[in-house]
C-alpha cells in the first residue's frame, strides 16, 4: 500500500499589544490560520483552523495537510501563502497578516 504524502507547517507568533491595553484584556480569543498553496498563477485554500491565544499573546500550531484530491495542488507548489487574523475583542481591533512561505518536499 502507498503511503500518502503529507505536508507538517509549523505556526507561531505573538499578537502584539499597545502599551496602555492590560496582557489579560487583550489576549483572550482565537487566531484564524489559513493555508493556501500556489499553482499556475493562483492561490487555492487547502487548510484552516483555529488556535487559542495564550495568556502572553502567544500562539503556536503544528498543522498536518495530507495530500488528497482536495489538496492536489500542493504536490507541485513551489510556495504556499500563510494567513493569520484575529478577529479582535473588546479590548483590541481586528489584524489579519499574511506572508509566504517555501513548501520543502
Amino acid at each position: 500500500m502507498k503511503k500518502k504524502k503529507k505536508y507538517v507547517l509549523r505556526v507561531k507568533g505573538k499578537l502584539s499589544i499597545p502599551k496602555h491595553v492590560k496582557r489579560k484584556q487583550a489576549c483572550k480569543g482565537n487566531m484564524i490560520v489559513t493555508i493556501q498553496a500556489k499553482k499556475k498563477g493562483k492561490f487555492a485554500k487547502i487548510a484552516k483552523t483555529k488556535v487559542k491565544l495564550k495568556s502572553n499573546c502567544q500562539y503556536k500550531k503544528k498543522i498536518v495537510v495530507k495530500a488528497t484530491k482536495k489538496v492536489k495542488r500542493l504536490n507541485n507548489a513551489k510556495k504556499a501563502r500563510v494567513i493569520v487574523r484575529f478577529k479582535g475583542n473588546q479590548a483590541l481591533a481586528p489584524v489579519r497578516i499574511a506572508y509566504k512561505v517555501r513548501l520543502v518536499n
